[in-house]
């Protein structure tokens, strides 16, 4: 071999070391840069009392972290940024958001990202690993209390209803539950406080959806994701109170994209609410009516809102059992309800409004039918 081609042969075996070099340095820096043994302690805070999440990791070499607190829609509430240490660290979390201000009753997740002294970055993100499961519940009702379990953290939509007839009630909206055993309460009245559930053959229907690895869950201020999202944009407008629409940024509060979600986007995830209105009076209690009525369903300002954008369908029965269906719902939505097809005495007149993406709504009215 020429002296020429020995140094070339050379030359090839440096450049092909270095390489070498930079690729096994950047794999085990890589390797060392991994975030492991994730644990939250007091995963289940009360932002009233100044309760804190723990968050825990360790690591295998000293890096700067960045925390971030996520909704179930994906949208940033707060950030933190620390130095941390190779070993076990420990970052705390009061249910404070950017802003300074106390979140929604919700349930979170974070995702931890460590940037190491080469650039390289590594990702702790549950929500992008996890997949939602349906968790099989069988409930214990016993008077007005119905008990369950649940074996990992979830959202839980508890229904009660007539079976092959209408919802009745919502006792649970998909409210965050951490893992255990549960007892929920409640009065054995419907949606519209006017039936004794006690007094029908009910049944209780339980839907649970596992939340991600290590979520977080607040409690204390009384507010949904949706209030929260809304007095956040719109400072004129508190939880509560009526909602001034014209000021309300709507691309803001709906156009989130979710990672990860329970049938829907989390913020509008919701049973619809609405008023009943025959001849455009509200009805509070029995009211004696003959012939052709007019009946009018007048969805709730923010459930106007949400459904605007989707398809949904009313749902109407007299006495529990099914009288017509409307596809193509819309709003106010009014029809005639003849009354000469019923019997003269009391009734009950029971309207669900369903979505595509199962949410649920129910009311009632009392009738006292007399025709001539």
């Amino acid at each position: 071999m020429g002296k020429g081609k020995r140094m070339r042969f050379h030359i090839i075996i440096q450049i092909f070391l270095s390489i070498l070099f930079v690729f096994v340095t950047n794999t085990f820096a890589s390797q060392n840069l991994n975030i492991s043994n994730v644990i939250v302690n007091n995963a289940l805070i009360d932002t009233r009392k100044g309760e804190s999440a723990q968050i825990s990791f360790y690591l295998h070499q000293d890096t700067h972290i960045s925390l971030s607190i996520k909704d179930m829609d994906g949208q940033n509430i707060a950030s933190i940024q620390k130095n941390c240490y190779k070993g076990t660290n420990t970052i705390f979390w009061d249910g404070i958001d950017d802003a300074g201000h106390p979140v929604a009753d919700e349930a979170y997740y974070f995702i931890l990202k460590a940037t190491g002294l080469n650039g390289l970055v590594t990702l702790y993100d549950p929500a992008s690993c996890s997949k939602m499961e349906k968790i099989n519940i069988v409930p214990q009702i016993n008077a007005d209390k119905i008990a369950y379990t649940l074996t990992k953290d979830a959202y839980v939509r508890i229904r009660i209803g007539i079976h092959n007839g209408p919802l009745l009630k919502t006792l649970l909206d998909c409210e965050p539950r951490k893992a255990g055993n549960y007892s929920e309460t409640w009065d054995t009245k419907d949606e519209s406080r006017i039936i004794d559930l006690n007094q029908t053959d009910y049944i209780v229907n339980i839907q649970a959806y596992t939340l991600p690895e290590n979520s977080i869950i607040t409690t204390g201020i009384g507010m949904s994701l949706l209030d929260y999202k809304i007095s956040s944009t719109n400072k004129s407008s508190l939880p509560g109170q009526h909602y001034n629409l014209s000021l309300i940024d709507r691309k803001r509060i709906f156009s989130g994209q979710s990672n990860y979600s329970i049938l829907s986007l989390r913020t509008m995830n919701r049973a619809p609410r609405f008023d009943i209105h025959v001849k455009a009076n509200p009805i509070r209690s029995k009211q004696t009516v003959s012939g052709l009525i007019p009946i009018t369903i007048d969805l709730e300002e923010m459930t106007g809102l949400i459904l605007s954008n989707q398809r949904y369908e009313i749902i109407a029965y007299v006495d529990y059992e099914f009288l017509m269906e409307d596809e193509q719902g819309y709003h106010p939505y009014t029809f005639n309800l003849d009354t000469r097809n019923l019997t003269n005495g009391d009734h009950i007149l029971t309207f669900n409004v369903a979505t595509l993406t199962d949410q649920v709504g129910s009311g009632s009215i009392k009738i006292n039918v007399q025709n001539n």
